[in-house]
């Protein structure tokens, strides 16, 4: 009876590794996905913000009164930081 139940346990284990063995190489490409989508989510929003104070973005929002309304909806940050939030 024992070795029926050594052959079990054995089995068993074997199983499992295989399993963890196929689950793992699909673990580890998701979260370098998940680490490239991070990292260029990033770089885009650096790059917006760039741009944005490259073209003195928040002063022609604040001409048209955008600045002042964001204020009173109770918004702190600066419009090109808003919309660098958004594209990343």
């Amino acid at each position: 009876m024992s070795i029926l139940w050594q052959e079990a346990m054995l089995e068993a284990f074997r199983e499992t590794t295989l399993r963890i063995a196929h689950v793992l190489p699909k673990l580890l490409a998701l979260l370098t996905f998940l680490a490239l989508g991070v990292a260029a989510g990033w770089l885009i929003k650096v790059l917006l913000l760039r741009l944005l104070r490259a073209f003195r973005f928040d002063a022609l929002c604040e001409r048209f009164g955008l600045g002042s309304s964001l204020g009173k909806a109770g918004t702190k940050q600066s419009i090109s930081h808003l919309v660098g939030r958004l594209s990343f």
